[in-house]
């Protein structure tokens, strides 16, 4: 399990990815507490994330999982300083996988909300075909 240098903070950080270091009953805990975790998380500050995961079991809590579900998928996933490790989308509420989608959005395309840049400036807000029209390099 723990070894003397690692706290469980530190390692409650780094999960899923370190359930091999805690006992069934701490991982089952950790599972449990994924949906609070993100009822308050706060996507406009959080970490973004996205790998490969199984997409019926994407914290990897099922060894004993059939073939036919091993279905491999892009998951996203949000942390924070507070959050203990990492929260699949499918953890949060739905209004906050509208927020990350968007967050995701407007980075990707250069477009920010309420035409806000980062620098307080003012632009025209759009979708991809405005690349060029908003001087957004590619």
């Amino acid at each position: 399990m723990m070894d003397d240098t690692e706290t469980m903070n530190d390692i409650l950080s780094r999960m899923p990815w370190t359930r091999d270091q805690l006992t069934r009953a701490q991982f089952d805990a950790w599972l449990a507490s994924r949906r609070e975790a993100g009822r308050v998380i706060d996507i406009e500050t959080c970490e973004l994330g996205r790998w490969q995961a199984y997409d019926c079991d994407p914290y990897g809590a099922r060894p004993d999982l059939p073939d036919e579900m091993k279905q491999i998928g892009t998951n996203r996933f949000v942390r924070s300083p507070t959050s203990n490790g990492w929260i699949n989308e499918a953890d949060l509420p739905v209004e906050k996988i509208r927020a990350m989608h968007e967050r995701i959005r407007c980075r990707s395309y250069g477009i920010y909300p309420w035409g806000l840049q980062p620098s307080g400036g003012l632009e025209k807000s759009g979708g991809p075909g405005d690349r060029d029209r908003l001087g957004v390099s590619r």
